[in-house]
């Protein structure tokens, strides 16, 4: 028993070794806390499965494109200057902006001048996010994403809280 397993421990060692051209040009080399974790690898081919159903990323891209929808409604009833925008399941958070396409934005693509879209104030955001985590949503405010995982009435808690947030902060003058 211990000579066959001795044996098997040799074979993969050699295997190990491989060929030099084949381990250079066409083997991935990446170092991770889960790499050949067989609970890592089939939780991955289970989410794959999932997502080949087709079902995942269409619900997901609904309920991101609800999310900005709205949350640009809380924003333009409480008339600051700020916007939503993204793509796919992604949002993107503007506070604070004079965007000469207000009203005719598509709210995917912004061509705002980047450098603003970077300039950022701490003290508004970190506001913003701790009125955000007393509603009880962790967002990272500027970015976020919509999963799978989120539903319809986590959509509609999100939109409440983000009403809250930008009634808070703009209070405080951090909004505009």
């Amino acid at each position: 028993h211990r000579l066959i397993r001795r044996q098997r421990q040799m074979c993969i060692r050699d295997r190990a070794k491989g060929d030099p051209i084949r381990d250079r040009y066409r083997k991935i080399r990446h170092f991770g806390t889960q790499n050949a974790s067989p609970v890592s690898a089939a939780a991955g081919l289970a989410t794959l499965n999932i997502v080949a159903e087709g079902k995942v990323i269409p619900r997901v891209n609904y309920l991101a494109e609800k999310l900005r929808k709205e949350l640009n409604e809380v924003i333009a009833k409480n008339g600051v200057k700020s916007c939503v925008y993204g793509f796919s399941s992604i949002f993107h958070t503007l506070f604070n902006h004079e965007c000469k396409k207000r009203g005719e934005c598509d709210y995917v693509h912004c061509n705002y001048d980047y450098q603003k879209i970077y300039d950022r104030n701490p003290i508004l955001l970190q506001r913003f996010w701790n009125a955000l985590v007393n509603k009880g949503v962790d967002s990272m405010v500027v970015h976020g994403t919509v999963s799978y995982a989120h539903s319809e009435k986590d959509i509609e808690h999100t939109v409440e809280a983000f009403d809250y947030a930008i009634k808070e902060t703009k209070a405080l003058g951090l909004l505009t």
